[in-house]
């Protein structure tokens, strides 16, 4: 079986390396980038079992990436919100994009890394 593909799509690029060491240990291939538009590139390449997706990105924000997800690959695939917006406005669109998970920053690495190890790899 091979390696599940996780997209970590998040514009602080601490975050994003903290996130990929913290999935180090799960055997999955995490790829980090920085904002929509390489998650947009990624995206029309490789469809992914998960995407931990920052809202406030640059240019083209983490509800839009989601919906080209969504029109690339349909409901295939898991998403984690990881935001600063804790707002019910983004949490209702998160309940009505049916995200897997919304949590709100700062979070727990371990965690987070233990969901997605039961999210993924189901024993």
């Amino acid at each position: 079986m091979s390696q599940p593909n996780v997209l970590i799509v998040e514009d602080d690029i601490d975050i994003g390396k903290m996130l990929k060491i913290t999935l180090s240990e799960l055997d999955i291939n995490p790829v980090h980038v920085k904002n929509g538009e390489l998650a947009i590139e990624y995206l029309e390449a490789t469809q992914p079992e998960l995407i931990l997706l920052d809202l406030n990105l640059p240019n083209i924000n983490g509800w839009k990436v989601l919906e080209y997800a969504k029109q690339r690959y349909g409901t295939s695939f898991h998403v984690i919100i990881l935001t600063a917006n804790a707002d019910s406005v983004n949490r209702l669109m998160g309940k009505m994009q049916e995200v897997t998970q919304y949590i709100q920053k700062p979070f727990v690495p371990n965690e987070l890394r233990d969901h997605i190890k039961n999210l993924l790899q189901p024993s």
